[in-house]
This record gives C-alpha cells, structure tokens and sequence, in this order.
C-alpha cells in the first residue's frame, strides 16, 4: 500500500504492483473472488470506488482512474489473468494471460468517462479484455464473478441456473438483446430482465431497423422453439392508449398485427419468429421474453447459505387490495407487486410515499410473497457491528440480494404508510455447530410493526 497525491485532489492510498513487467503499477481493479461485486454498483459507486481492501476485491474510482491517466502524456494499461479460465480443461488449470495497451486514459464525469487507448496491444490474451467486449459476452471484467465459465472465458452474466450469451445489437451500438423461451407474465418478464443487469428491461423497439434487428436475434436464437409471442417492453398500463416503453425511450415507432392495439389489454408483445408485428395481450399471460441490457453486468440470485437470516415488512394481509390493480410504475412496495401479479424474487423498484423511486428485494415466495426485505446477513463480509449511525440511516449492503441494511428511514416510511405492517424473522443454518439441527429453519412474524 502506498499514498498517492497527484494534483487536483487530495491524497489517496493504492496498492502498488512493484514486480510485474518492471513494477511501477496502479492497480485500478482487482476481483480475486465472489466476495465483493461489481455487476449491481450504481454510477456513483464506480465514480468514488469501491473495495473489501486494496490488496482484495477493488475498484478504485473513475474520478481518480481520470486524474491518474491524464497527468502524463501517454500511460499504459495492462490486463493480468491467472488461474483456470475453464476449470475441466487440466492443461490451464494454473493458466495466465495479459495484455498492454498505451495511450490509456478515461474523460471526466461531464464527459461519461470516455474510454480511450490504443487498439494494437501486446501479451497472449487471445479473448481481448474489456469492461464490456464488441460481442457483449466474451470478458466482462466487471460482470458477475462466475466460479464455473460456460460457453466463453472470462467473467460472464448469469441468470439464475442458465448462462446467457447476449447479442449485440446492429443498430445500436451500446446495446444488446438476451432472448429466452423461459414463459412468465409480463411482470415478471420484466423484472427478469432488470435482475439480469441493473440497467436492464424488457426491450425498447425505436425504429423498422432495430425490429428486423430484434427478430433476427430471436429467430437465429430460438429457431424452432415452442415460443409463439414474445414479451417486449411497451405497455398502456397508466393511461389506456397512451403507450411508453419501460426503458423511457420515445414511442416513435410501432408495428403492430391488423387490429391492434386492443384497447382492454395493455401489455405489448411481438411475434418475432413469425410475422415480426406487435399485438397488445394479457399482461397476465405467460410469453416468452426479450431483454435489452447496455453495458455492466448482471445481477446473480441470492447465494445458499447454511447461515443465514431474513428480516422484512409487508402490508398485512387484512389491508386487502384496492379493486384496480396498482400501476407498476408507482408501486408502494413488494405487497402491490405481488397484488399485480409477481410472484419471482428479485429486485424491483418501489415508491413508498411519492417522492422518489428505489430498489429493494421482494420474497415472494416465503409465506403468501410480497415481503420487502429490510436486512439480510448470508456471511461476514459485510459488518453490522460497526457502522455509524448515519450508516443505519441510510443503509448499506454490498448487493441487494446479498447482506443489506436497506435504511432506517426507508424502514420508517415502509412501516408508517398503512395502518397495519407484519415483521417476520426467518433464521436459516445451524446456529450451533454441534448441534443435531444443521439444517434448521426458525422464523416468527408480528404485527402493527412501525
């Protein structure tokens, strides 16, 4: 570990590679586990950085990643590997590969931090590294930390037991589709999608292009698949004829079937491996689906644990439902959801009392669904203990559908928005490792919670 203090910013520590090619490197990332992750960090967490300590998992900041390649005139950049990049193939088992790369330096936040470097590079990296490669898939240095690669090298995206292999789109150039057979309700097609990368959706469809481009994915993925109507991100769900995509792009473009739009059904779908055209359905019936993602990586499902407990709120179930479902685009939380019709756990997006959208974790599966999960704690690499008290009022976690302090004042408008709120505790694992319960499970609820 060593200080730093180029100009402009005050001092810093970074750990220092002092016997690699000459030494003399500032380590920017390193991920040498699954214990911290990178695929579910918001843009101010790369923007100030992240770590479990600069000599572990580490992402030290786009502000000081900016300063640190633009105070010289030309800095290298340099990508080590070690260890098996596929771990049934004996001959790589202690593998390693790099690449260097001159040139290097990244913009300023006004300017999204632009990549820059030169594209010829040195080293025996035969798949070239990138936080997100041209084919959405082959290294995702800041995806998911997969222990077992299928189908490619590196780091790839993960959906719950199947790997997905984006496709990248022809027509735009930041984005990629993910196609799959897997049928679910428009809702949860859509949370699907957002638990497959942070800045995911059921896919946007702007312009006859971006369609033919769209069904040309879905037919060379899915040729020959049981898969009549495929979900896709269009709806009318807050005013009836008045269409928005869930992305928030413009709805400048339609295509529909003869007929269509229906005016009492609300959700969109497209039928990609036929006709290429759009009709409006049931958002409660089962389709399959078509995600877009845009650079990052992905949201993977909660680790099992042998030690782990559950803590979250729900509106009881003697408040019943309003007669119209609620709009999904204001849900108060995980309750109106599993009123709309979601029954997958996962990460969706509530607004409690109207000023502002967050994500929580839903279960809802545990007793009836429809619990927001106020803390959870799977294992020891997030500490409770020694938070400040600004810490429990904001909250904390390092991933949402992993350890979590969602924030006292989140909890405080959770419990304080209907009349009557139910807490359960669920406990999982053996709580004493001699015991003759490893696998125990113990849980209580209670009610009027505030």
């Amino acid at each position: 570990m060593y200080t730093l203090n180029p100009p402009g910013i005050p001092p810093f520590d970074v750990y220092c590679d002092m016997e690699t090619d000459g030494g003399g490197w500032t380590v920017f990332q390193r991920r040498i586990d699954g214990n911290l992750s990178f695929h579910d960090k918001t843009w101010n967490d790369y923007k100030v950085g992240f770590n479990n300590g600069l000599e572990n998992n580490l992402w030290l900041g786009n502000d000081i990643i900016h300063v640190l390649t633009t105070k010289d005139s030309n800095v290298e950049l340099r990508i080590d590997f070690w260890g098996n990049r596929s771990p049934y193939l004996d001959t790589i088992r202690n593998g390693y590969w790099w690449e260097k790369h001159t040139n290097f330096y990244i913009e300023d936040e006004p300017h999204f931090y632009r990549l820059h470097l030169d594209h010829p590079y040195t080293g025996n990296a035969s798949t070239r590294g990138w936080w997100m490669d041209s084919s959405c898939t082959a290294t995702a240095l800041n995806g998911n930390y997969l222990p077992r690669p299928l189908g490619g090298y590196g780091f790839l995206w993960l959906t719950g037991s199947t790997h997905i292999n984006p496709r990248q789109s022809q027509v735009i150039p930041n984005k990629c589709y993910y196609v799959t057979d897997q049928k679910k309700i428009w809702f949860e097609a859509e949370v699907f999608c957002k638990n497959a990368q942070p800045n995911a959706h059921l896919t946007s469809i702007t312009s006859v292009f971006e369609n033919y481009n769209v069904d040309a994915v879905a037919t060379s993925t899915l040729s020959g698949s049981a898969c009549g109507q495929f979900w896709i991100g269009g709806n009318d769900i807050a005013q009836t004829g008045n269409f928005t995509w869930m992305d928030g792009s413009p709805w400048q473009y339609i295509n529909w079937a003869p007929g269509q739009p229906a005016s009492t059904q609300h959700c969109v779908s497209s039928d990609a491996l036929k006709t290429q055209q759009w009709k409006t359905e049931d958002c409660g019936i089962d389709n399959c689906i078509i995600c877009e993602m845009f650079t990052g990586g992905s949201t993977f499902p909660p680790p099992t644990t042998m030690h782990s407990t559950s803590t979250s709120t729900r509106t009881s179930n003697v408040n019943p439902p309003t007669a119209t479902p609620p709009n999904p685009m204001t849900m108060t939380d995980c309750k109106d959801w599993s009123v709309l019709g979601a029954h997958t756990d996962g990460i969706y997006s509530i607004n409690p009392d109207g000023k502002g959208s967050f994500n929580v974790f839903c279960d809802m599966t545990t007793d009836g669904g429809g619990w927001t999960v106020f803390q959870r704690r799977i294992d020891n690499t997030t500490s409770f203990y020694d938070k400040l008290w600004n810490d429990y009022k904001v909250g904390f976690n390092n991933g949402l559908d992993n350890n979590l302090w969602l924030g006292n004042d989140h909890i405080h408008v959770l419990t304080t928005k209907d009349s009557i709120i139910e807490l359960r505790i669920d406990f999982w694992g053996d709580r004493n490792p001699y015991s003759s319960n490893p696998n125990g499970s113990w849980w209580e609820k209670h009610t009027n919670f505030t």
